[in-house]
């Protein structure tokens, strides 16, 4: 665990990254920074030096913020972050045992309704965007045209 001015007690990664060439001006303590956005800082400095080559490499070790840098898939999300299901019951199912924090799939009615049915004990935290679901037949005047 590492503790920064942001955050007590955040759960920490920590990562060597190796250079060839100087790293003049890099000290333990410096911030780590990507694309601008502080990500955490500078644990520790090494230089290897390869007896047969004479090639030197200088290991950086460095710790984030496990909340400040995100590895995604290929969707733009965290593959620990985004859960997907395939129906309406078990999202509530597993934020109500405490196997996930939230969901974020409903309207206040369904979860009111959900509730009272299941005996459950979830609340909104926000409201949620539901997208209105319409059909459109064209020239139809019935549905008897779809199968």
């Amino acid at each position: 665990f590492m503790i920064n001015k942001n955050r007590f007690f955040s759960h920490s990664i920590k990562y060597v990254l190796y250079f060839q060439g100087s790293i003049k001006g890099l000290n333990v303590g410096s911030p780590v920074v990507l694309n601008g956005v502080p990500i955490g800082r500078v644990i520790g400095i090494s230089l290897i030096t390869n007896m047969q080559t004479m090639e030197l490499q200088t290991p950086v070790y460095i710790e984030t913020n496990q909340n400040s840098f995100i590895v995604t898939n290929t969707h733009g999300r965290s593959k620990e972050d985004i859960q997907e299901f395939t129906d309406y019951v078990q999202p509530n199912n597993v934020v109500e045992s405490g196997e996930i924090d939230a969901n974020y799939f409903q309207h206040t009615p369904y979860l009111d309704d959900f509730n009272a049915e299941n005996n459950t004990h979830i609340v909104s935290v926000a409201v949620i965007h539901v997208e209105p679901i319409a059909l459109y037949g064209g020239q139809q005047t019935s549905l008897d045209a779809i199968k």
